[in-house]
């Protein structure tokens, strides 16, 4: 299969890669091109601007929530099709599990046998970046080197004497070089930059696309794409004739969702229906609800009103249908929400659980739980990865509540303790893909077509 494709990673955080990315998807994308946009890592901030974009679901690689040869079937069936498949590095390019090499984006563009375009950050440096690509070029000789792009770069004479120093010195291509500009920045909150879907500006990536046109050899990336080795076939993997309804929560506060998820569910069979937890005073027929993460502390109050949905999804818990909540959905799920000024939202009460929004990070790590009990979704002792990344807390819960993982990596709840449940109800801090959690997925469609 060939597949054209590069990746473009940063020599560190905050160097300007969502900017490249988004950029050049969108530019492309307007020249008539269907490319496959992929995000390095667990984030779901940087794949939502990449669909809002191009209008493309972009797809997660993570070694740690899909295993090696999730990332590698996932890449395989993105890309299918498509005329180039574009990656996202994440943090800086040799930058993995707790400052590792696995799962970097190095990694991922090992396995995937994709090029790589480095973007450096060119403020107060001059004919010393040389020696930093450099270093970056040699410091794993089997990786392969498309190009330099740098950002932030001070004027015209700045950009040809850095291009000069970097072609001389390390072999490696000028691609393009970027101005400093605030017109083109996404703004940011507590997760990151702000989702695509709260913001819906299609003048700001009209505006990405320009700023790429004007200042990135897309031709020389393309060529560089194309000249990727050949790729084998991805497996035949098809969507069995639905047999259950599963409800999926997804609006402005309930965003954080792996597209490739609800795919996974189609081919367990599984029909997916969407409904807004804001906007929604009743659910769809459905068998079992999933409600992801998001920013329900920034519409609290939003959501709070509507009590005649969160009452309709209390009876369907207290009645056993499968629910399964992650983060945000799990902030949705408890009685009580703070947010940061201290005021308090009522919200479903499934659980006898207090959450309160603070202003430093409670935890940003991968996971790794252990099941402490059998539930409708997994047998005691089973163990499945996943990521964390929350600013809230549980300030109270009932002292007979249950729960159903001890982390031996995390923090999740309290005490490396996560995961409330009450009948078939689990509800967490862990975020899970699917692709790398597909017994857990199979048991969750079990459970919906118990239940119905």
């Amino acid at each position: 299969m060939k597949v054209a494709r590069i990746l473009i990673a940063g020599e560190r955080s905050g160097v300007g890669k969502s900017t490249v990315v988004t950029g050049i998807i969108r530019a492309l994308a307007d020249a008539g091109m269907k490319i496959q946009p992929f995000k390095v890592g667990p984030d779901y901030i940087d794949p939502s601007h990449h669909t809002m974009a191009i209008g493309e679901p972009s797809r997660n690689l993570d070694t740690w929530l899909m295993g090696e040869r999730g990332v590698v079937e996932s890449f395989l069936l993105g890309s299918k099709g498509k005329d180039l498949a574009v990656i996202e590095g994440a943090m800086g390019l040799y930058d993995g599990f707790s400052g590792s090499y696995e799962g970097s984006s190095a990694h991922i563009a090992k396995l995937t046998s994709t090029p790589v375009v480095l973007v450096v950050n060119a403020s107060k440096i001059a004919g010393s970046i040389a020696a930093l690509v450099s270093g970056y070029k040699s410091f794993d000789p089997e990786l392969s080197f498309a190009g330099v792009i740098l950002n932030g770069v001070g004027s015209e004479s700045h950009a040809r004497m850095l291009g000069e120093a970097i072609e001389s010195r390390t072999g490696l291509p000028l691609l393009g070089w970027l101005p400093k500009s605030s017109e083109i920045e996404i703004p940011e909150r507590h997760l990151g930059l702000i989702p695509a879907a709260e913001r819906q500006e299609e003048e700001v990536y009209l505006k990405l696309a320009e700023f790429v046109r004007e200042h990135v050899d897309l031709e020389a990336i393309l060529r560089a794409a194309r000249d990727a080795p050949p790729l084998p076939e991805p497996p035949a993997e098809e969507e069995k004739e639905p047999t259950v309804r599963v409800g999926v929560a997804l609006d402005k506060a309930f965003s954080f969702y792996y597209w490739e998820n609800f795919e996974l569910m189609r081919r367990e069979g599984a029909e997916v229906v969407f409904f807004s937890p804001i906007a929604d005073d009743t659910l769809p027929d459905v068998d079992g609800l999933y409600i992801g993460g998001g920013f329900p502390e920034v519409y609290a109050s939003e959501i709070a009103q509507n009590r005649k949905l969160m009452r309709e999804i209390r009876k369907k818990s207290e009645e056993g249908m499968p629910i399964y909540a992650e983060c945000g959905g799990m902030m949705y799920l408890t009685r009580e929400l703070l947010d940061l000024e201290g005021n308090a939202y009522e919200m479903t009460g499934i659980f006898d659980a207090v959450v309160e929004m603070t202003p430093k990070l409670q935890a940003v790590r991968y996971t790794l739980a252990r099941a402490a009990r059998n539930t409708p979704f997994f047998c005691e002792g089973d163990v499945l990865k996943g990521h964390e990344f929350h600013y809230s807390r549980i300030a109270d819960f009932a002292s007979d509540i249950s729960f159903a993982y001890s982390l031996q990596r995390g923090m999740g709840i309290a005490d490396h303790r996560d995961g409330f449940i009450s009948n078939a109800t689990l509800a967490s801090y862990m975020h899970l893909h699917f692709a790398g959690s597909r017994d857990f997925l199979k048991s969750f469609i079990a459970a919906c077509a118990a239940s119905r």
